[in-house]
């Protein structure tokens, strides 16, 4: 692999990489309070399916899902190593985006 290649930010981007910095840590706040009010409201409805309002009008929903069938790629490589090897294939990589 060979060396990265760098570039100098300036000013400006050193305050736009600040701001994306505060707004992830400002999202990852709101998803840990979603996180939690969700909680406290699947506790409330228990084993019930419909939550509904005073007025009787449904606020939510929390139901099972019917199951998926999916194809277990580790127990095949597992078990057929020379099948999986065969169709193994290599797509090639893509650039990530970080924040440090």
């Amino acid at each position: 692999m060979s060396e990265p290649s760098i570039m100098q930010s300036d000013s400006e981007i050193d305050a736009t990489v600040e701001e994306l910095r505060q707004l992830k840590r400002y999202i990852k706040k709101l998803e840990k309070d979603m996180e939690s009010l969700t909680q406290k409201i699947v506790s409330h409805m228990k084993d019930h399916e419909v939550l509904i309002n005073l007025d009787g009008e449904e606020l939510v929903t929390y139901q099972y899902t019917s199951d998926v069938k999916f194809f277990d790629a580790k127990k095949l490589q597992a078990e057929n190593r020379d099948i999986y090897d065969k169709y193994m294939g290599l797509r090639p990589g893509s650039r990530r985006f970080v924040i440090k």
